[in-house]
């Protein structure tokens, strides 16, 4: 799952996980719940993995899961 985050309104642009994500292609989202979104991504899809870019592109933060770990990946683009 890759999502774009938004101005500080907690919108989101999502490209929805699995197949035919790609064709479906980028769908925008407002989260509701701010707190927690690595938990409620694995409830809905099976797993925390989630990359997020700011609307900007400046700055960049991905969950990956490795075999008994969870790393938290963040980076600034710009």
């Amino acid at each position: 799952m890759i999502m774009v985050a938004g101005p500080e309104s907690g919108t989101f642009l999502i490209l929805p996980p699995g197949r035919g994500g790609a064709a479906v292609g980028r769908v925008p989202v407002t989260d509701i719940a701010p707190p927690g979104l690595p938990s409620r991504t694995a409830a809905a899809t099976g797993t925390a993995e989630f990359v997020a870019l700011s609307a900007g592109g400046t700055h960049l933060c991905a969950v990956t899961e490795e075999e008994h770990e969870y790393w938290i990946i963040v980076r600034s683009l710009g």
